[in-house]
């Protein structure tokens, strides 16, 4: 499936703006069809993956203190 710019932007939540300059820094893969700008929704749930980082917790089990 490919998702334009507002579709994309909406579903990260992110501004169209923002997804238009990391197509212009070439930050994020894009697919262009003559001037229009589109994303597979495999490589936005791939940035999305790749973005996550894990929990902490102060209070780790088995941290003794």
């Amino acid at each position: 499936m490919l998702m334009n710019i507002d579709t994309a932007a909406g579903y990260l939540g992110l501004q169209p703006s923002t997804l238009r300059r990391w197509v212009y820094e070439r930050r994020i893969r894009h697919v262009k069809l003559g001037r229009r700008v589109l994303f597979r929704k495999e490589i936005i749930d791939e940035l999305i993956r790749a973005s996550e980082r894990p929990a902490t917790s102060k209070n780790k089990v088995g941290g003794g203190k």
